[in-house]
């Protein structure tokens, strides 16, 4: 979703109320995604391990999706 809304705010014309939505739907999707991977209540040892691998496995697709929009 952050490709998608990244890509439409680069095609919307300069200044619009559409880049600035699509902008704006880009961070929320993006503070939503960060909100669901800070989440490590009751982790504890391998879970809390494993869960670390898993949220920088995300991090660098959502990179990824970010640099793709450009």
């Amino acid at each position: 979703m952050i490709k998608l809304h990244l890509e439409r705010a680069k095609n919307s014309e300069a200044m619009s109320k559409d880049q600035y939505r699509h902008e704006s739907n880009a961070f929320w999707h993006l503070a939503g995604q960060i909100s669901y991977l800070q989440d490590t209540a009751g982790m504890k040892g391998h879970e809390l391990t494993r869960y670390a691998k898993h949220v920088l496995k995300r991090l660098q697709e959502i990179n990824t999706e970010i640099k793709g929009g450009e």
